[in-house]
Parts: structure tokens; sequence; C-alpha cells
């Protein structure tokens, strides 16, 4: 049991302060959850989804807070692009696509029917939103060309510029 100084100092305020705030919001997320026992049929739907909580938070983190996020109704985390959520994370765009990859692969052991739809929107925003072309895709394009071997069997197309 943690005990406060007689003499309570600036710091443990805060501290007490940001325990009481946890509180709260914990005792919120516990009534509501009794709410929903006692309001349905069946009592066990409360503990079955904080199981599958649990479970694919030891899985893996992301997985668990994409599942939080979607639940309070956030779909950011499926409809932002790669880069936009790799930005807000500090992850490269092919870092955060990987990061997705795992973490459907996770939801699919526990939340099949999420994941599905999560791969459904996802690329029903690829559709609306298509991916955009490099800047530097015509130059990657040349070296390509030009570094291949002569006996590759490499065709040049004829819409390209010349290749150097």
């Amino acid at each position: 049991m943690e005990r406060l100084p007689l003499s309570p100092n600036l710091s443990q305020r805060r501290v007490v302060t940001e325990r009481s705030q946890h509180t709260v919001l914990y005792s919120e997320i516990c009534s509501r959850l009794l709410e929903d026992m006692e309001a349905g049929e069946d009592e066990t739907r409360a503990f079955a989804f904080i199981a599958k909580l649990y479970a694919i938070g030891t899985i893996d983190p992301e997985a668990f807070r994409m599942v939080i996020a979607l639940t309070t109704g956030d779909l950011s985390q499926i409809t932002y692009t790669y880069s936009q959520l790799g930005k807000a994370r500090h992850r490269s765009k092919q870092a955060q696509q990987q990061c997705t990859e795992r973490v459907i692969r996770a939801l699919k052991l526990h939340f099949p029917h999420l994941a599905n739809v999560i791969v459904e929107i996802r690329h029903i925003t690829a559709e609306i939103n298509p991916a955009k072309p490099h800047e530097h895709t015509r130059q990657n394009n040349r070296r390509l060309v030009s570094s291949a071997r002569p006996d590759a069997g490499l065709y040049v197309r004829d819409d390209v510029e010349e290749v150097v």
C-alpha cells in the first residue's frame, strides 16, 4: 500500500490527481459494463468482450488500440492513408502498412468480422483515393531499364522517353 507523506509536495499532488482521473475513467467503464450485464439477457457478454480484448492485447497492443478506437467510432485508423498514419506515429509508410497487416492478422483470431470489415473499408478507401504516382517514377524506370542486363529480355515501351 502506498502512503502519502505528511507534508505533501506539488509533485505528489499531481500524481494523486492523475490517479483519481484514471479511477474516475475506469469506474465509468465498469459502470457501463454493469449496465450492459444487467440490461442484456446474456450476462457473460461483457466478460467475453473483456476476455477478447485481453487476448488481443497480449498478441498485439496495436490491435488492442485499434479495437478500442473502432469501438468508439473512430474510423481514422482504417480510412487514413498509410502515409498519414505513419506520420502520426513517426513511422515510414512501409512500416505503417506492415503494422496494419500485422494488426489485421491478430484481429482475425478474436474479431474475425472486424478484420473483414477493416479489409473491405481499406479497399473501398483505396478505390476512392487511388495512390498517386511518385514524382520520380520516370527516373526510377530509367534506372531499372539501364541497369538491366542486355540479355535479360527487357522490352522498352514506346511511350517512355529516351532511356539514359
